[in-house]
């Protein structure tokens, strides 16, 4: 899936625990902004952890703008996409 502040591939493991892997490549930039990219999508998986479906394996890849939007915008675009590929639990689990 792809929106305007990143793409993210999901593909199904086995039964084991979720794992998210973030993959910020040299064109983003220098390696500070490289590195903020991956702290702030690490925060978002810190705080929706929980809810994500077990045995999945998610890959983020940033977009540049994504250091430019507001907190508030990414974690809706974060949310409606895990919702939009179905990697949450469902409200029962």
């Amino acid at each position: 899936m792809s929106t305007a502040l990143f793409n993210l591939l999901a593909y199904k493991m086995d039964d084991a625990p979720s794992r998210v892997g973030i993959v910020v490549g040299k064109r983003f930039g220098n390696a500070v902004r490289r590195n903020r990219a991956k702290r702030v999508f690490r925060e978002l998986v810190r705080d929706s952890y929980s809810e994500l479906a077990l045995g999945r394996g998610v890959l983020i890849f940033p977009k540049k703008d994504v250091l430019l939007s507001s907190r508030k915008d990414l974690v809706q675009a974060w949310k409606t996409s895990l919702q939009h590929m179905r990697l949450l639990r469902p409200d029962g689990a």
